[in-house]
């Protein structure tokens, strides 16, 4: 099964899927990745380890599935994309028609801060659209909280039941105005200081160069850095556009 993109087309099908128990998770998750390897997809999954090793039990083999260490995958909204960006590319250049990828993304369920997470699931619309993706993120009901679950029906183009059912959601809305709709985040400190750096009308190699050498002694973490860099990259291409 496929999500709907036919051989040979550039098209990204953005699933989420809720479940309630262990065994909701583990019947669409498995299904979900054996299909993707029988068919000789490019298929991963990013999951906690808890349940990455309670989806390699039950699946008959692992074979053309490789897993992703969550921790490691979803360390930061910004570096994500980018990371996966390059790993989609690398998969349709290698000949991939059709990749899979199953994922579950932090909350304040699980520990973690949302805002940036749900700006993810709004971004990767556009952000992947040009690959030949099947995207489904999986929450948990009794973890996940109303507002993230009201925030992931509003950022899903699909819905996908536990019982494998697949479905345009209505909820949906455009990537931007969902966007535009969030609360503006605290301005930072640093904001209310003059700029240490203008550049006019640079290019996005150019601004990305610029800003990597002004920050070098900074004292900014190589993470922090990475995001600041494929951000300004972004406004600088969007501005171009």
């Amino acid at each position: 099964m496929r999500c709907g993109a036919a051989k040979g087309e550039t098209s990204f099908c953005h699933d989420a899927v809720f479940y309630r128990t262990d065994q909701e998770f583990l019947g669409i998750v498995a299904s979900f990745l054996e299909d993707g390897a029988v068919s000789g997809e490019p298929t991963m999954a990013a999951l906690p380890q808890h349940h990455a090793a309670m989806v390699r039990s039950a699946l008959p083999s692992t074979a053309g599935i490789t897993f992703i260490p969550s921790a490691l995958h979803h360390a930061r909204p910004a570096t994500t994309i980018k990371a996966d960006q390059e790993l989609f590319a690398s998969h349709v250049a290698a000949g991939a028609d059709h990749i899979r990828v199953v994922g579950e993304v932090p909350h304040p369920g699980v520990g973690q801060p949302w805002d940036g997470w749900a700006r993810y699931e709004a971004a990767v619309n556009c952000a992947f659209a040009a690959f030949p993706l099947w995207g489904l993120c999986a929450y948990d009901l009794r973890t996940t909280p109303a507002d993230v679950v009201d925030d992931v029906e509003r950022t899903h183009p699909h819905i996908t039941t536990v019982d494998g059912v697949r479905f345009d959601n209505d909820r949906y809305e455009d990537p931007a105005e969902f966007l535009a709709g969030r609360p503006r985040a605290q301005p930072d400190p640093l904001e209310s200081r003059p700029p240490g750096l203008e550049l006019i009308h640079p290019r996005p190699a150019v601004a990305r160069h610029a800003l990597a050498e002004f920050s070098r002694d900074s004292g900014v973490g190589a993470v922090e850095l990475d995001d600041l860099i494929v951000a300004a990259s972004e406004v600088v291409t969007n501005a171009i556009l």
